[in-house]
């Protein structure tokens, strides 16, 4: 009988083993799923941002045009008011982000030399670490600055 109870013991203590060893392998595959999970979060987390700040950085882009657009019809005077080449407005603050906005005559690069010719806006807008470029052509039609139909382009680096 004594053999007996030695072998039973032996094998409980192997069954209590053997037990302990899968409930540690069923909590480290648990944990892993959790990590991943989360990681998987995270990452998607990070990728609506990045989506969020474009969109905000276009939206800055269109209205650095708008205020261009507004600055040239509210002064009749702009072709020697503004600067004649290069920026008009550098990293000015929209909302959580930038603008610069710059015009340009692509035929002489200056727009107070000849009253009648394009001219082009060009909006760089940040958000965040989203960059986006748009451009606006327009042209002197009776004396007031038009758009160019089909002339807003989103330029690409």
């Amino acid at each position: 009988m004594i053999t007996k109870r030695k072998k039973r013991s032996y094998i409980n203590t192997r069954r209590k083993g053997v037990v302990y060893i899968l409930v540690m392998g069923s909590s480290l595959t648990v944990m892993v799923i959790g990590l991943a999970a989360l990681l998987a979060v995270r990452v998607e987390r990070r990728s609506m941002q990045s989506g969020s700040d474009f969109m905000l950085a276009r939206a800055y882009a269109q209205s650095a045009i708008e205020m261009g657009y507004y600055w040239m019809r509210s002064d009749t005077a702009w072709r020697s008011s503004r600067p004649a080449t290069g920026a008009w407005v550098t990293d000015q603050i929209i909302g959580d982000g930038k603008f610069t906005l710059v015009v340009t005559d692509p035929e002489d690069d200056n727009i107070a030399l000849a009253p009648n010719n394009f001219v082009v806006l060009t909006a760089t807008a940040t958000k965040g670490l989203a960059v986006y470029k748009l451009q606006m052509k327009l042209q002197d039609t009776s004396g007031a600055m038009t758009e160019v139909p089909g002339s807003w382009t989103q330029i690409v680096d």
